[in-house]
């Protein structure tokens, strides 16, 4: 192998053309997901105090947000419900006449081509806040499931793309492939949330979504992070029974599951950025501990993760349509540490002239070549 100074790796760094030719990983806006959290009322938009710029939208404010996912040429969006009213069975999640069934029915009529996606779970709609039906402070993993089938036949009906069951009941892609099938949407595929770890950073989005428990937690039935053989078999689990897209969730502590499920399946797969490490992202910005316009997390791609849902990327509201980048401002961010002084002005006993080919060029110029405002970047300013 060819040592240095032949071998020179800055050389395809040097200017952002170069980068951008040789860059191995891309994330663009059409394998991005955003959660939508629809509710009863007409005129609503209420921001939610632990997600800023995420709110709680009736279905004609919901309506325009999914107009402009179409138009920023989002994935998809998935929608989440506030019910009217809760009870031990979480009806509303599968009543034809339930918020996220009148959510797609509005959607669809309004932006037929947008991709939507029905999380199918009972959280949200039942009293005591858990994912399931509850008999003698258990949750009921079988009847959990024949509801959860019933969730996902409503949706479909009410012209749902994909299902998506967040539970982690045992058996209930099985359950509710049987189900869709049964009444002829057979056609309809199903992403399972397949390693779904028992986490803290699900606690904003509980908020969000009004999902809390009542009493005890979740660790039943969601999965311990340390175990990492357990998540393959869970996914395994739900490729067996017919599961189209698995994902993996919390997204980012969890690159190495995203990294062995896609090696061992091969399954189109989903890494779902969550609430809490939104929030994290969000309170670091607004204290200037990093440049949220330049974070992103292309890793979740290289890690193996084909379509990404993830909390909301608004700032202060809805997403912007304009992909143009607001110019670069104060110090370079290097993994969201401030750099005081760019290089050009620091002492150095390097010649001020730097030879390059049959020219040259300053290190001033070649300096501020390299800061060139990234346009994928500014892709993602627009979300």
């Amino acid at each position: 192998m060819s040592q240095f100074p032949i071998r020179r790796m800055r050389r395809l760094r040097r200017t952002q053309a170069l980068r951008r030719l040789v860059q191995e990983t891309h994330l663009v806006p059409s394998q991005l997901v955003w959660p939508l959290f629809a509710c009863h009322g007409e005129g609503v938009r209420r921001e939610v105090a632990a997600l800023p710029g995420v709110c709680q939208t009736s279905l004609d404010e919901l309506v325009k947000d999914a107009e402009r996912a179409r138009r920023l040429g989002l994935g998809g969006i998935i929608l989440f419900g506030l019910p009217a009213a809760k009870d031990a069975t979480g009806s509303e999640a599968y009543d034809e006449q339930g918020i996220v069934q009148q959510a797609a029915r509005a959607v669809k009529r309004a932006v037929p081509e947008l991709l939507v996606i029905g999380d199918a779970c009972l959280c949200e709609y039942t009293d005591h806040g858990h994912c399931g039906v509850v008999q003698d402070g258990e949750v009921d993993n079988d009847a959990s499931v024949y509801l959860l089938g019933k969730v996902a036949v409503t949706q479909a009906r009410a012209g749902i793309d994909i299902v998506a069951p967040s539970d982690m009941m045992d058996g209930r892609v099985a359950g509710i492939r049987k189900a869709l099938d049964a009444a002829g949407f057979s056609r309809v595929p199903i992403m399972s949330y397949a390693a779904k770890m028992a986490s803290a950073f699900y606690g904003p989005f509980r908020e969000a979504a009004g999902s809390t428990p009542q009493f005890g937690d979740r660790q039943s039935y969601q999965m311990q992070g340390t175990n990492a053989d357990e998540a393959m078999r869970e996914i395994g689990l739900d490729v067996e029974e017919g599961a189209d897209i698995v994902m993996v969730k919390p997204a980012l502590p969890c690159l190495d599951l995203i990294r062995r499920a896609k090696q061992e399946f091969g399954s189109p797969l989903a890494a779902y950025q969550v609430s809490g490490e939104y929030a994290m992202i969000k309170a670091a910005a607004a204290r200037s501990m990093l440049d949220e316009a330049r974070r992103h997390h292309p890793q979740l791609f290289r890690a193996g993760g084909s379509r990404r849902p993830l909390a909301a990327r608004e700032q202060h509201g809805p997403p912007h349509e304009s992909s143009h980048a607001r110019a670069d401002h104060g110090a370079d961010p290097v993994d969201g540490v401030g750099v005081p002084l760019p290089r050009d002005q620091r002492r150095s006993d390097r010649a001020c002239r730097i030879h390059h080919g049959s020219g040259e060029a300053s290190a001033h110029q070649r300096v501020h070549e390299d800061r060139k405002a990234d346009t994928e970047a500014a892709d993602f300013r627009s979300l």
